[in-house]
C-alpha cells in the first residue's frame, strides 16, 4: 500500500506557528486568512464545514471537515501545532528544534513501526489522583457544565444503550486520555465521528448551547474515553500507548520541547 493511502496526520493550528516539518505531518489551519497567499495548505473553513462554530467545537470542527471532505486513509490522526505524540519510548525533552524528527520518531519509519498491530494511538492517561479529583465525573462536574454531561448521557441511553456500561466504566476511572489527540484507523474514526456528531446534534436540540465556549471540545474529550472503553469491550481493538510532547514558544522566540503531563491538567485546544 502507497505510504499516501496508509495514513494522514493533520496538525492543527488556529494562529500563525512554527509547525514541525516533517513529511507525515500534513498542516491545517482553522481560517485561510492565517495563510491567504499559500492555498496548497488545507484550511477547514472551505468546502463542508462548520467553522462557524469553531468556538464550541475546537478541534472538532477541524475533525468534521476532514471527515465530510476528504479520503480517509487507512489511518487517520490529529495532532496540534504544540501539541504531540512521540513514536519513541522514554525520550527526553530538547531546546534543538532541529533534532526533534529524529528525537520522536516522525518519520515514515517511526510511523510504520507505531501502526504496526495498532488501532489506535493516544498519548499517556492523564491520572485524575495526582490531582485530587478521584474520577473523570468529579472532574468534569468541578469544571464544567454538569448539564452538558447528564444530558448527553440521557441521549446515549436513548439511542444508544449498547455504550451505557462503557460511559460508566469511563466516567468512574481514575484516568482518561485528554488533549483531543489520537491517531485510529479510518473505519474507527468514521464510526466515532457518526457517533459523536449525532450527540452534538441531538444536544443542540435539547439545550440552549453557549456558542462562545469551549463545552462540545471538553465534553468531545470525555466522549472520545466512552468511545474508546466501548471499542475495547465489542471489538477488542488495540490501544497503543505513548508519551506526548508539548511545544511551546518563549519570549525570546526560541522554541522549546518537553515531555509528559503538563503540571495542570490541559484541556481541549488549551
Amino acid at each position: 500500500m502507497d505510504f499516501n493511502e496508509l495514513v494522514d496526520i493533520y496538525v492543527i493550528s488556529h494562529k500563525p506557528y512554527k509547525m514541525v516539518e516533517s513529511e507525515i505531518f500534513t498542516p491545517i489551519y482553522t481560517k485561510r486568512e492565517i495563510v491567504p497567499n499559500d492555498y496548497n495548505i488545507l484550511c477547514s473553513d472551505e468546502g463542508d464545514n462548520i467553522s462557524s462554530e469553531n468556538p464550541l467545537y475546537a478541534e472538532f470542527s477541524t475533525y468534521y471537515w476532514v471527515w465530510k471532505n476528504r479520503k480517509i486513509s487507512k489511518y487517520v490522526g490529529f495532532f496540534q501545532f504544540r501539541r504531540y505524540i512521540s513514536f519513541k519510548d522514554n525520550v527526553t525533552g530538547t531546546n534543538n528544534f532541529n533534532e526533534v524528527i529524529d528525537k520522536y520518531g516522525w518519520d515514515k519509519e517511526g510511523l510504520e513501526n507505531i501502526l504496526e498491530d495498532c488501532d489506535v494511538l493516544v498519548p499517556t492517561s492523564l491520572n485524575f489522583r495526582m490531582f485530587g479529583l478521584g474520577n473523570m465525573w468529579t472532574q468534569h462536574n468541578m469544571w464544567h457544565k454538569s448539564l452538558y454531561l447528564n444530558t448527553a448521557l440521557e441521549i446515549i441511553k436513548e439511542k444508544y444503550p449498547d455504550y451505557e456500561i462503557d460511559c460508566f466504566t469511563a466516567l468512574l476511572s481514575t484516568e482518561t486520555y485528554y488533549i483531543n489527540l489520537f491517531i485510529m484507523r479510518g473505519d474507527l474514526f468514521d464510526s466515532y465521528m457518526t457517533w459523536i456528531m449525532d450527540i452534538f446534534e441531538e444536544l443542540k436540540k435539547r439545550l440552549s448551547i453557549d456558542y462562545n465556549v469551549k463545552d462540545f471540545a471538553y465534553l468531545g474529550e470525555r466522549l472520545f474515553n466512552f468511545f474508546l472503553v466501548h471499542q475495547q469491550r465489542i471489538n477488542n481493538i488495540k490501544i497503543k500507548i505513548k508519551q506526548p510532547v508539548y511545544l511551546k514558544e518563549n519570549t525570546s522566540g526560541i522554541t522549546d520541547f518537553w515531555i509528559g503531563n503538563e503540571t495542570h491538567i490541559p484541556e481541549a485546544s488549551e
